[in-house]
């Protein structure tokens, strides 16, 4: 029966149950729990007085009341327990009545009390310590319940909103009011309750001024929602900074943009009497003037010149401080840039009687994609400085590249001179702003000292850096690379070309008379892929044994091209030994120089020769000559120049001039008769410009961008809606760098800024006005 009753009373019971007679107060039965709390083993308590264990005064007036019939149910009660060593055991009993076998039984629950008060004592201090981290916590925190009614927040919660103590007293629903109240946008809404699936973020912003950020998190216990808390944090001061930041930011591109109409509009202002200054200066130096009258005038126009290259190096380092200025990236041909730059210089040396030189070595790729622009500007910084600092011998520009993908090449720009040199103290501080390499108060150079700066800064946008070998005395190079994309394959016109494309039946035999290699080898290079066979010698007198030989082969030079300072033998000299001889009647003689005196061509012609060709060369320009020369007698007729090359196909071009600043227009026709063109017509706004332009039969328009009545662009955009597609150049004071863009996107063909070049100008026209004998498009294959 035992072992029964104590299968009743779940001996697995996590509390202490025992069945208790309650006649005889006896221990009936007893759970493996009591034992294990209490310390007896089993069955000892059994048949032993409940009072045993339960000997608390209470406890005896308890049960005789029960053993005597008084009430026995009783739940909750405090009693304590003696253990098996006498030790008492805090626990909590409840009484029931219970009928076993037709007799009354009391059944015993007893908790140990031990267990609870842990329970108890670790609920305190949870509750200390959310309380804790509730009230560090900087945000203020709110907890509600599922309907939003509050439950809990801390001090800063009361502290940001400014509770008063009277709102606090008023209980949920009058905080939550008043809170709502502080809102200054009331469609923003201070709703505590929202989506269980996310967190949700509100701004607040109060009337006070202060903004809040509100988060709100789901409380979900076993897939039910309990409740929601709620934090609010104070982001007053980061909006303020950001509302602060954003109106320094509009103001500061306010000020961009005033700045950027300012040297838009003082660009204009200054460059187009500049335009005045130096274009005039310049078309006054090609009339009769005594040697006091040309000094004045070569003053005014280099005065000119190096003030406009203090406006250019301004604009382009402010562009560079405020990161405003961007590089393209456009196909272009390494070769034509080379010979474009060229034009720049090649007065200038000769006038310093310096050989100035470029090449291109064998095998580098020429149809390039990049920014040639730039490029072009930091070449011509170097080869204006080395000029500059330079007084005799030469200056040298050389360009390799290698392979670095199958898209891609690793470029090689250098530039050397034999001029004064740079110090090695100086060598780092040239690079910097303003600082040049002459420190003493009176240079002798002058400049801005940022040319070198700006140009290493544009290196270093397309991926490379500018660097200095020099001895002082002796001469510097200045070098870098760069990494530029290659054209597609399909873009690359093959060098190889049949002969019949160029107007000969048979392949033509060529003898270079050169000192300089440099020169020599470029020319050969500019042959290649015309049907010429190219030699090369340094002298006269190697020349003439050259010549011999060939001829003894039977296969002697149709054509002789003769740079004009020789050592030994000079050119005139040549030429005449050439024209004496019978068996080089059909040879043709070329005369190559770097800069022609009055009165060269006519001696040369009288010596002899069939052409007369100013360096720097250009392969057109070559390849025009190479026909003419060899479609006329030998030394008869007119002598074949690269002015009488495109004189005939000139004469015959009409081209509108609209520019509104009479001086401006005087400049740009004069240039433009001195280019050969007789056929110009001169508009001076851009109303007039289209109606003139509409007529047709013009072949070039040159089109200033700011006129009265109608601008430039405008007039453009209103010929391209009409369909006239004839070419237009834009001529505008303004080289900030949207400027370009502003030109093509109104349907502009090209760019000239003022003041206008007069080799810029010419290189435009041949690109827009081709010769009948040039291939229809600029680029070339690989030179090597």
């Amino acid at each position: 029966m035992t072992a029964a009753l104590e299968s009743l009373l779940f001996d697995q019971s996590a509390e202490m149950l025992l069945a208790v007679d309650p006649a005889t107060l006896e221990i009936r039965a007893a759970n493996n729990r009591v034992m294990k709390l209490l310390g007896h083993t089993a069955g000892v308590l059994v048949g032993r007085s409940i009072l045993e264990l339960e000997g608390a005064l209470g406890d005896i007036f308890y049960w005789e009341e029960v053993r005597h019939g008084g009430p026995a149910e009783v739940d909750d009660v405090e009693s304590q327990y003696v253990c098996a060593d006498g030790t008492l055991l805090p626990v909590t009993k409840s009484v029931r009545r219970a009928v076993w076998r037709n007799q009354e039984i009391l059944l015993l629950r007893v908790r140990d009390e031990r267990v609870l008060k842990r329970a108890e004592a670790h609920l305190g201090e949870v509750t200390a310590q959310l309380r804790a981290t509730l009230e560090s916590i900087w945000d203020g925190i709110l907890v509600t319940d599922h309907s939003g009614r509050i439950l809990n927040m801390n001090h800063r919660l009361t502290a940001m909103w400014e509770l008063p103590e009277s709102i606090l007293e008023g209980g949920s629903e009058k905080i939550l009011e008043w809170m709502s109240q502080q809102v200054a946008h009331p469609e923003d809404g201070l709703t505590l309750v929202g989506d269980t699936g996310a967190e949700d973020v509100i701004l607040l912003e109060l009337h006070n001024g202060k903004v809040f950020e509100l988060r709100r998190h789901a409380q979900v216990v076993r897939g039910e929602l309990i409740g929601w808390v709620s934090s609010f944090h104070d982001i007053t001061e980061r909006v303020v900074s950001e509302r602060e930041m954003a109106l320094a930011r509009e103001r500061a591109e306010v000020a961009n943009r005033a700045k950027s109409e300012f040297l838009a509009m003082m660009s204009h202002e200054i460059r187009t009497p500049m335009n005045g200054v130096i274009g005039m200066s310049s078309l006054l130096l090609d009339t009769p003037l005594d040697a006091e009258q040309r000094g004045f005038t070569e003053t005014i126009r280099s005065s000119g010149e190096a003030l406009l290259t203090i406006i250019n190096d301004i604009l382009d380092f402010s562009k560079l401080e405020a990161h405003k200025l961007q590089l393209e990236c456009i196909e272009f041909n390494l070769f034509s840039l080379m010979e474009e730059l060229a034009d720049l210089f090649v007065v200038r040396a000769g006038e310093k009687r310096l050989d100035f030189a470029w090449s291109i070595s064998a095998g580098t790729p020429v149809l390039i994609q990049g920014d040639p622009g730039r490029l072009r500007q930091i070449l011509t910084n170097l080869v204006g400085n080395a000029i500059k600092f330079t007084d005799h011998g030469s200056v040298t520009v050389t360009i390799g590249a290698r392979k670095t993908g199958e898209d891609e090449a690793e470029f090689e720009f250098a530039v050397t001179d034999t001029g004064i040199g740079i110090p090695e103290d100086r060598q780092t501080a040239i690079f910097e702003p303003f600082e040049q390499a002459d420190r003493s108060t009176t240079r002798r150079y002058g400049g801005t000292g940022l040319g070198l700066a700006i140009s290493s800064q544009l290196v270093g946008m397309m991926g490379g850096a500018l660097q200095i070998e020099s001895t002082e005395g002796v001469g510097s190079t200045f070098w870098f690379s760069v990494p530029l994309e290659l054209q597609a394959p399909e873009a690359v016109i093959a060098n190889a070309q049949t002969t019949e494309a160029y107007g000969w039946e048979a392949e033509i035999r060529l003898l270079i008379v050169e000192g300089n290699l440099h020169h020599q080898r470029l020319l050969a290079e500019m042959l290649q892929g015309l049907g010429v066979v190219a030699d090369g010698v340094r002298d006269g007198e190697s020349a003439r044994l050259r010549m011999e030989e060939a001829e003894l082969r039977g296969k002697p030079y149709q054509i002789v091209c003769v740079d004009q300072h020789l050592e030994g033998m000079d050119a005139e000299s040549l030429g005449r030994w050439v024209r004496d001889r019978s068996s080089a009647s059909e040879t043709r003689l070329v005369l190559l120089t770097s800069v022609g005196q009055r009165g060269d061509a006519q001696r040369f012609k009288a010596a002899g020769y069939d052409g007369y060709l100013l360096k720097p060369l250009k392969r057109s320009l070559v390849r025009d000559c190479l026909l003419a020369v060899l479609g006329k007698p030998a030394a008869a007729g007119t002598l074949v120049t690269r002015h009488s090359l495109g004189e005939s196909r000139r004469a015959k071009t009409r081209i509108l001039v609209a520019e509104d600043n009479a001086t401006n227009r005087i400049v740009i026709t004069t240039f433009l008769k001195r280019l050969g063109f007789v056929q110009i017509e001169e508009v001076t706004s851009g109303d007039a410009a289209v109606e003139a332009a509409s007529t047709g039969g013009h072949e070039l328009i040159l089109m200033d961008c700011l006129m009265p009545s109608m601008d430039g662009y405008d007039a453009t955009r209103q010929l391209r809606k009409m369909g006239v597609a004839t070419p237009v150049i834009a001529i505008t004071a303004n080289v900030l760098a949207d400027e370009v863009e502003r030109c093509l996107a109104a349907g502009m063909n090209s760019h000239l800024k003022k003041p206008v070049d007069f080799q810029a100008l010419a290189a435009e026209i041949d690109r827009w006005l081709p010769g009948p004998s040039e291939e229809p498009s600029p680029r070339l294959g690989a030179v090597g």
